[in-house]
């Protein structure tokens, strides 16, 4: 069973929900995943600040940023991902875009409990935009972002290969950010 709690910080309202029969490790093929966050924006500019963040399994606490990120050297910050101060930055209120920030080691997702604190501002011009944004809490077995061609926003071409999908062309329209 996977158990879910919302707390808005500033009113103390919760909100729960049980989820049974979660399988994570079939899931992400294996006892072990990479965790962390990733967030985006749409045509809206919300910052989007994960303030804290705690990780533990079989009563040992893996990740410990519970005073914030300072000191991180145990995450990866990718995409528009920025440390500011001791909050991690996923993004920084400009429209159409996307960071991420994830643990540099596998943990168990058999048994776990995870904690954050996150904080969405949104774009305080006039009139002020509604937040259309999100925050995604992400367990993968993979690495990650590879280096190399990105295309985001991007229309693309592929061609089947045998097990894969190979790009052949792509268009990325001339006013992406």
């Amino acid at each position: 069973t996977l158990n879910e709690t919302i707390t808005d910080q500033t009113t103390g309202a919760t909100f729960s929900r049980d989820y049974t029969n979660v399988d994570l490790p079939t899931s992400v093929g294996g006892n072990t995943a990479f965790v962390g966050f990733g967030a985006g924006t749409d045509g809206r500019d919300a910052t989007i600040a994960v303030k804290s963040w705690t990780y533990t399994s079989g009563g040992k606490t893996l990740i410990n940023h519970s005073g914030g990120f300072a000191s991180n050297g145990d995450v990866t910050a990718t995409g528009i991902t920025t440390f500011n101060g001791s909050e991690a930055d996923l993004t920084d209120g400009g429209g159409q875009e996307a960071g991420n920030l994830f643990a540099n080691a596998r943990v168990n997702v058999q048994d776990f409990s995870t904690t954050f604190t996150f904080q969405m501002t949104p774009d305080t011009g006039s009139p002020p935009a509604p937040i259309g944004d999100g925050l995604t809490f992400i367990i993968q077995n993979d690495t990650g972002h590879r280096p190399g061609p990105d295309y985001g926003e991007s229309s693309l071409r592929l061609s089947p290969t045998p097990g894969t999908m190979t790009v052949v062309d792509s268009f990325t329209p001339f006013d992406f950010k």
